[in-house]
């Protein structure tokens, strides 16, 4: 397996949304992490995470803890075109 170098930067936000927003008890939004990822070979970001890890989370962890789910997108995508399964979403029989 070849290896890949990407830097990475990790940033602590308050995220956003209607969704968040209705999960939320009080009035502030909850503080999350937002990982990304920039190859050395690109111009900007390209992988974007957000985290629940804590806030005293090494570097080293998020992006250990993220590679994973991306290899599982990568592999879903792939078996999604070799197999056709796209084709069948949401079609009834």
């Amino acid at each position: 397996m070849p290896v890949l170098f990407s830097r990475f930067v990790a940033l602590r936000v308050r995220p956003a949304g209607r969704e968040i927003r209705k999960s939320t008890d009080g009035p502030e939004l909850p503080v999350r992490w937002l990982l990304a990822e920039w190859p050395a070979t690109e111009p900007e970001p390209v992988q974007f995470w957000l985290s629940t890890l804590p806030a005293d989370t090494p570097l080293t962890t998020l992006v250990r803890t993220a590679e994973p789910r991306r290899r599982i997108e990568h592999y879903y995508r792939e078996m999604k075109q070799a197999l056709g399964p796209s084709h069948f979403e949401g079609r009834t029989w």
